[in-house]
């Protein structure tokens, strides 16, 4: 019965370990995730800019400002109709090349959550500040 209850416990203790572990993988990652949220995207510097069309770029950031700047429902579906209609249509840019900018701009990365969904919880005032600043590092 010892044995039985020392196995036990070494397995409980193991599991827990291994439980720890998962949580704190879990919460670096999402501040990670977060850190989007609590910084500038571009402040750092231009790392993110190293792999950009500067010209091209330019022009999507300038577009999306003048879409994006008379809006008054600042959600995700106008956000998305707006650009859509002024880089994808306006600019005549295929979608999966139309919004490569403006998500650089938006969470200073090339890969990031959500772009009208991340715009929506940043608010107009902040995305437009960042889209903004990336036409004038560019």
């Amino acid at each position: 019965a010892r044995v039985a209850q020392s196995r036990r416990r070494i397995v409980t203790e193991r599991h827990k370990r291994e439980l720890r572990r998962a949580r704190t993988d879990a919460w670096i990652e999402a501040i990670t995730a977060l850190e989007t949220w609590l910084r500038d995207a571009l402040a750092g510097g231009d790392a993110p800019l190293l792999n950009i069309d500067r010209e091209p770029a330019s022009v999507h950031a300038r577009a999306a400002v003048e879409a994006l700047d008379p809006l008054e429902d600042f959600t995700a579906e106008p956000i998305e109709a707006a650009l859509r209609e002024a880089i994808v249509e306006g600019l005549d840019i295929k979608p999966r090349l139309a919004f490569g900018p403006v998500r650089t701009a938006v969470s200073g990365e090339r890969i990031s959550p959500p772009l009208f969904e991340s715009m929506e919880l940043l608010g107009r005032e902040s995305s437009l500040a960042r889209l903004e600043l990336l036409k004038a590092v560019l």
